[in-house]
């Protein structure tokens, strides 16, 4: 039991543990993402997989926000950043920590974000795998690239506000 803690207590150790933490939060939205009546939508809308899922991601997050609060990130794009650059160190936080650009933290999570990846695609035999591979897709290009996000911001206004609308079927509102 002794060596087991002592084992557990090593840098190396809790840089896998917390790696592994952040993956088993990502696969949880995702779930959720996939689980949810937009991407189910999106889908049905004509919308590709890889879209529906950066769509999906980016209307979960600012979901949990305030009515208020989404009113003003729809209309001002410094808000928009604020919130975004909040939605990726929430996403990946070796990447964006505050004490500083670690660099074997990055390895470490770059090699197992590669490793999930050959995973899940060798799994993506059925259209849960697919979705599964595209959401995971999406979070490592939203936390690859500050810039990805606000392209998928343009997507999602591009969606909601001109193409959704367009929609002959009974809709749901995904009032932002």
């Amino acid at each position: 039991m002794a060596r087991e803690l002592q084992l557990q207590a090593t840098p190396e150790n809790r840089l896998i543990h917390s790696v592994d933490e952040t993956l088993h939060s990502w696969m949880d939205y995702i779930r959720y993402c996939m689980d949810s009546d937009f991407y189910r939508e999106a889908r049905r809308d004509g919308i590709s997989r890889q879209d529906s899922a950066v769509l999906t991601l980016l209307w979960t997050y600012l979901s949990t926000f305030s009515l208020r609060d989404r009113e003003r990130i729809k209309n001002d794009v410094d808000s928009f950043y604020f919130y975004a650059k909040g939605f990726l160190n929430e996403l990946s936080p070796f990447r964006y920590n505050r004490g500083g650009y670690d660099p074997t933290m990055r390895a470490v999570f770059m090699g197992k974000i590669r490793t999930v990846l050959k995973d899940v695609k060798a799994a993506a035999l059925h259209e849960e795998g697919r979705e599964t591979y595209e959401f995971l897709c999406a979070i490592v290009r939203y936390t690859s690239s500050e810039d990805y996000i606000c392209r998928a911001y343009d997507l999602y206004r591009r969606y909601l506000f001109r193409f959704r609308p367009k929609v002959k079927r009974p809709r749901v509102d995904f009032q932002i």
